[in-house]
């Protein structure tokens, strides 16, 4: 009786295959949705090349102070020009005061993490901001600042 008895392992592969594709299909069809509902929002965007983005980060680690992203203004700044940015007329996102060991890239995502972090904490808006790297700039985007009196 054992001897006959068979194990057929196609159909468990074959149901975890059409499972995997289907997750594909709908992963890919959320992103296709979300970059279409995202392509007719308005949204802000600051980009400096990594290059120069990696320099101003060093430049901020030696003045102790850091650079910014100021969301109003749309701009990146070096830490001297934080008079130029005050609140609460400009929304400051300070970008720099991370450990050295990790590349510019992720030192801006965690200074970005931080931002939101500490917005949503104080009951504040953070603009959805968020940053990533194309084409060997480092791109900042967020949603526009409506009303400057409502997010400080």
């Amino acid at each position: 009786m054992l001897s006959s008895l068979h194990v057929d392992e196609r159909a468990p592969n074959a149901a975890g295959r059409a499972t995997r594709e289907l997750t594909v299909r709908e992963f890919a069809r959320a992103v296709r949705s979300f970059a279409a509902t995202r392509a007719r929002e308005h949204w802000i965007e600051c980009a400096i090349s990594v290059r120069d983005f990696e320099a101003a980060l060093t430049a901020s680690a030696g003045s102790g102070r850091s650079s910014f992203i100021c969301l109003k203004c749309a701009v990146f700044a070096a830490p001297a020009e934080s008079q130029l940015h005050p609140a609460p007329g400009c929304v400051a996102a300070p970008i720099g005061a991370m450990l050295a060991r990790h590349g510019a890239p992720e030192r801006a995502r965690r200074a970005v993490e931080q931002f939101r972090a500490a917005r949503a904490s104080d009951g504040l808006s953070h603009y959805d901001l968020d940053c990533y790297v194309s084409k060997g700039r480092m791109v900042f985007t967020w949603r526009p600042i409506e009303d400057p009196a409502l997010g400080h």
